[in-house]
């Protein structure tokens, strides 16, 4: 019996230790990366039955528009907050709704685009 009070007193002593090593970085590693995230969507209004290869060069159009607001977005997170600036992750969507009732399509291009932030040897 007295071996297991002993044993609940360690218990109950070494949790505090425990329930520190959570919360505070071990020795040697690393903090978590600077990100900043950015939603981007371009609306494109189209013309009633609009062909294909229309409706395709117009998302195309936006597409490349998109991919120079996303650089132009790095280089001002660059030269405001002084670090360098890389592109960690990027998801882009197009869409083309059908025609329903002769309506004006709308063409919809969107991107989710991570941006990393650090020093200029830590991001390469």
């Amino acid at each position: 019996m007295r071996q297991i009070g002993l044993i609940a007193i360690l218990l109950i002593t070494s949790m505090p230790a425990c329930w520190a090593q959570g919360f505070f970085p071990r020795p040697g590693q690393q903090e978590k990366q600077t990100t900043v995230t950015l939603n981007i969507q371009l609306h494109t209004p189209g013309t009633p039955n609009m062909a294909a290869t229309d409706a395709t060069a117009a998302i195309l159009r936006d597409q490349q528009k998109l991919f120079e607001i996303i650089n132009h977005e790095c280089d001002v997170l660059s030269a405001t907050l002084k670090q360098s600036c890389k592109i960690a992750e990027l998801n882009t969507n197009s869409s083309s709704p059908n025609n329903f009732y002769n309506a004006v399509p709308m063409l919809t291009t969107s991107a989710n685009v991570t941006f990393a932030i650090g020093e200029p040897s830590e991001v390469k």
